[in-house]
């Protein structure tokens, strides 16, 4: 199928195939992370519903407690035993005692029906600790607590603060405790089972494996419990940056929690309640769904890849391997091989190409034989004519030299070996000054015009008298010198023809 496309259609074909694996990985990528931001987008809206519900629920707890403690402090059994309580106290009558204990008595079985307090106590109007559940109480003045000012002017929730007899954070509850005629005679304090608030705020409903919401009170303290780690409450303080921007009162998401691993988290400030209100989730957990999501399209691209590589493959190779072939066709064919042809394995402009190639290639060997058989014609030629020439040169009775146009002696005969004392086999391939020594009889200065002007001119030039020639074992011979230049048919000096004559 691939044979018969247009090297225009392969090549497009590939460019498609290479375009479907970049849309395709981008797709991916892009995906994943419109993914993220949709998961992080709907986590956040999860959390600040969470929010909102752990908020109603800690506004309700609240509501609820200090109903329970209006409701106590306006029970005619306390009212009246509270009253006889301070007049035995201020007169100091032993009867006091049973009006503690039925007070106690009261508080206790409150204290059984009611799980949200732990400890009920009565303070008469100077602050005084007049009963309590806990005994160790009794006799302690705390006029100064919040809940005590508060609770003489009315019913009052005071959030976590730090208790001097606890030596931890407690909240407490107050109310006014008044006589028949409505005037206030002493305050009601119940503290609350701070357990109860920690149920409410680890409830994980909608968190999923690793969320959990807790809070933060103004000191940076963590006074609910921590999922993951154990008794770190009202011990642990947190410093993150979703912590300090919740304490200056904002609403907003925070990336990293007090175990500095990176969350979807949501702050809020409770201004009533004095603490910030946190909920989270880890990362890992929200993007797992667009990690195995981005696995899924990863895997569907990556057959869409492989789809699109396979015929991108196969057509790079129907286009290639001709490329290759060719190429190397031409290699031979270079170095000398004219019998080599191209494989034409297709039909589009490479083929075409590798046809033409041939034509050509069978055009030059047939002209290549021709310039052959042309070439050793000529070449016998030259060597019948080069024979010739050296028969002749053997033949006359002068010594006879040949040199090229760098002056290197390429014939020497017989003759020119008897004057000069050198052999041929000594002279061939020697420049012809160390050869043949030609001095000019008067001052025995070099005379070799006769040869430079055959060279270098082009013409026949000669030396008639008073010349030497130095033989090889220093005999001088007088001599007359002439040379002619050789020259092809353009003209051009290859060289000359030197005779020495005696």
């Amino acid at each position: 199928m691939f044979k018969n496309l247009k090297l225009g259609s392969k090549l497009i074909l590939i460019v498609g195939s290479l375009i479907v694996c970049s849309v395709a990985i981008s797709g991916v990528i892009f995906y994943y992370n419109i993914a993220k931001n949709t998961l992080t987008e709907r986590t956040v809206a999860q959390l600040e519903s969470i929010i909102v519900l752990k908020e109603n629920q800690l506004n309700f707890f609240a509501e609820r407690s200090t109903e329970d403690i209006k409701g106590l402090a306006d029970e005619k059994s306390l009212v009246n035993n509270f009253k006889k309580l301070q007049k035995a106290y201020v007169s100091q009558e032993a009867d006091g005692m049973v009006y503690s204990e039925n007070i106690k008595q009261l508080f206790k079985e409150r204290l059984a029906h009611k799980e949200s307090f732990i400890e009920f106590f009565a303070l008469d109007l100077n602050g005084k600790i007049l009963t309590s559940t806990n005994e160790t109480r009794v006799g302690k003045i705390r006029s100064n607590e919040i809940y005590f000012l508060h609770g003489i002017r009315g019913s009052y929730y005071q959030n976590f603060y730090y208790d001097k007899d606890l030596h931890q954070p407690a909240i407490t509850v107050s109310a006014p405790i008044k006589n028949d005629e409505g005037k206030t005679i002493g305050v009601l304090a119940g503290r609350i089972n701070i357990e109860k608030i920690s149920d409410i705020i680890t409830e994980r409903s909608g968190l999923g494996e690793t969320g959990e919401t807790y809070l933060v009170n103004k000191f940076n303290l963590l006074v609910s419990k921590s999922r993951f780690i154990k008794g770190i409450e009202f011990e642990k303080v947190i410093h993150t940056e979703g912590v300090k921007n919740c304490l200056k009162g904002t609403f907003d998401t925070y990336n990293n929690d007090y175990r500095n691993i990176p969350v979807i988290g949501l702050h809020k400030w409770l201004a009533e309640k004095e603490v910030c209100l946190l909920a989270k989730i880890d990362q890992d957990e929200v993007f797992e769904l667009a990690k195995e999501t981005k696995n899924i399209i990863f895997l569907i691209s990556l057959g869409i890849i492989l789809l699109a590589i396979i015929p991108g493959s196969l057509l790079s190779r129907r286009i290639t391997k001709p490329i290759e072939h060719l190429t190397a066709t031409t290699r031979a064919i270079a170095d000398g091989d004219l019998t080599k042809r191209a494989e034409v394995i297709s039909k589009d402009e490479i083929g075409q190409l590798a046809a033409a190639f041939n034509e050509m290639t069978t055009k030059l060997k047939a002209s290549y034989t021709g310039l052959e058989k042309k070439i050793k014609e000529r070449t016998l030629q030259i060597e019948h004519e080069k024979s010739k020439l050296e028969t002749t040169l053997e033949s006359i009775g002068d010594g006879a030299f040949v040199v090229d146009k760098k002056g290197i002696i390429t014939f020497f005969n017989k003759i020119a070996e008897e004057l000069s004392g050198f052999s041929a086999k000594e002279a061939l391939g020697k420049p012809y000054k160390d050869i043949i020594e030609i001095v000019r009889e008067k001052d025995r200065t070099e005379n070799y015009t006769f040869i430079e002007t055959a060279l270098q001119k082009g013409k026949i030039a000669h030396i008639t008298n008073h010349s030497l020639m130095i033989t090889k074992d220093g005999r001088t011979i007088a001599v007359a010198d002439s040379a002619s230049p050789i020259k092809k048919p353009n003209g051009e000096i290859i060289g000359c023809i030197g005779c020495s004559v005696t």
